[in-house]
């Protein structure tokens, strides 16, 4: 409608009140450019003479086809087919939407003064489509198995998903607001983290491997992978992780893994058995008669030969209990066990030993830890011997000013983790390596079958064990168990 028309409205209704101004109609309707421009349609109704005081042009163009302009009966037809619902005060008003040749429209009624209805019509058909498109990705993100995590550049987390929230413990409004380093466990370094945000403010994705920690206070591992998101003009306005926990996949590999190598142990170790312990079985038997009658050799010789032998004895002796500790527990009797009596029966024996040798003994158990699946004398073997280690490794030329082992258990319904850390003179990379290769040992007594049977001891109680050292740092060894009444 023209300014020309409005204003012969206008000079027809002499005393009508402009529905705009709120004034008596100035004739000239100086919002008609105004009304004109914009791209929302306008059409103003008077309900008592059931015609259109106003229809802007874009109002038309969005009703073509369908009714004609200026058409009272067409127009309340289509928009307003129930009076009923039509609004019935100033501060009502009925918002709908119609789908007319195509398109989606979306179209509100207020009523005004005088009574008059005006309606507000916009073409929505692709603001619609926007907005279930990111239904449709809000929904895939809530439903996804990964956790996400949308941070900022700075870190700060935007938004979290369901999966986010079942995996670290944080609610979303605990998260939310807050850096990604709350999940940091001190597992990885700075030089970690400087690459990581290297590689994602190149523009690169990064994905890893890390150890972080949930807000319970457990750790966790995941693998992770995080894409930079970019605006309109190319630049990184947020950051997209997805993350999920691999802890009980990599626990249960490592259970796999130590079962198939510990039953290619058990065979090598068969053989050494059979090759071994007879020949030595009739060697002692040889020198102890030697050492009764044989009067060939002079007395010095005889005794020189006899001390070699035994000390070769005694050696094969000793490899041979081992293995032998090794094939125990080949199917252990695992049963709940109450982690408080199991400590109470194990703990007295390790103090003496430890106090014996001069070296400081804590223990730090969780209260309220309830029981163990294991098998008590399996558990009790594998921690004797990482516990023996830790005291060799405090004694020597290493010994520290003030040597010191910890023990530590702590636990959840379903894992209990049991920590045994020592303040000695550490193990390089290479050192660890070999750790529980057989027969491998860095002590001149050793014989390098204590960690061998420990590690298969635990995974026959599907536990795991992990060693971490570093020279200078002394080493810490963690060991996981099911907790009391897992199957």
């Amino acid at each position: 409608m023209t300014s020309t028309e409005l204003t012969d409205i206008g000079s027809q209704q002499k005393d009508k009140i402009c529905p705009i101004s709120k004034t008596p109609c100035p004739r000239e309707c100086i919002y008609s450019h105004v009304l004109e421009s914009i791209s929302v349609g306008i059409i103003l109704l008077d309900v008592a003479r059931e015609s259109v005081i106003y229809q802007n042009k874009y109002s038309v163009e969005l009703l073509e086809g369908s009714v004609s302009r200026n058409d009272y009966g067409g127009i309340s037809g289509l928009l307003l087919p129930d009076a009923a619902c039509w609004p019935s005060g100033p501060s009502d008003y009925v918002p709908k939407t119609l789908m007319l040749g195509g398109r989606l429209l979306g179209y509100t009624v207020y009523s005004i003064e005088d009574g008059y209805l005006l309606v507000l019509i916009r073409d929505i058909t692709d603001v619609r489509k926007i907005e279930e498109e990111r239904a449709l990705h809000a929904a895939a993100l809530e439903s996804a198995t990964d956790a996400i995590a949308i941070t900022d550049t700075d870190g700060v987390m935007r938004y979290v998903n369901g999966a986010f929230e079942r995996m670290t413990g944080y609610a979303r409004e605990e998260a939310v607001g807050r850096t990604i380093r709350l999940l940091e466990s001190g597992r990885q370094d700075e030089d970690f983290y400087r690459q990581m945000w290297a590689t994602l403010q190149r523009g690169d994705v990064w994905s890893g491997r890390m150890v972080n920690r949930k807000k319970d206070g457990s750790l966790y591992t995941e693998d992770c992978a995080i894409s930079p998101l970019r605006d309109a003009s190319a630049r990184i306005v947020f950051y997209v992780a997805r993350k999920r926990d691999i802890t009980e996949k990599l626990r249960l590999e490592a259970i796999a893994a130590a079962v198939s190598t510990m039953n290619t142990y058990g065979y090598v170790f068969s053989e050494i058995r059979h090759e071994i312990g007879n020949p030595i079985n009739s060697l002692k038997m040889i020198l102890t008669l030697l050492k009764k009658g044989i009067d060939r050799y002079s007395r010095e010789e005889v005794m020189g030969y006899y001390d070699h032998a035994l000390e070769a004895i005694g050696r094969s002796e000793q490899v041979l209990k081992s293995m032998k500790k090794f094939y125990m527990f080949e199917s252990p009797e695992l049963r709940n066990i109450d982690a408080a009596d199991f400590f109470s029966e194990f703990l007295p024996q390790l103090s003496e030993d430890c106090a014996a040798r001069g070296i400081a003994l804590t223990v730090d158990i969780q209260r309220g830890l309830g029981s163990l699946f294991i098998d008590p004398k399996a558990l009790r073997q594998a921690l004797t011997n990482v516990v023996a280690n830790s005291m060799d490794a405090l004694t020597g030329d290493a010994r520290p000013q003030s040597p010191a082992v910890n023990i530590a258990v702590a636990g959840n319904a379903s894992l209990v983790h049991l920590r045994v850390a020592d303040n000695g003179r550490g193990m390089s990379e290479e050192e660890q390596a070999k750790l529980f290769t057989p027969f491998y040992t860095s002590k001149e007594s050793g014989t390098g079958l204590g960690l061998v049977i420990a590690k298969k001891m635990l995974a026959k109680m599907n536990g795991t064990i992990e060693i971490i050292s570093s020279p200078g740092q002394g080493t810490t060894v963690d060991i996981v168990v099911p907790a009391g009444g897992t199957r």
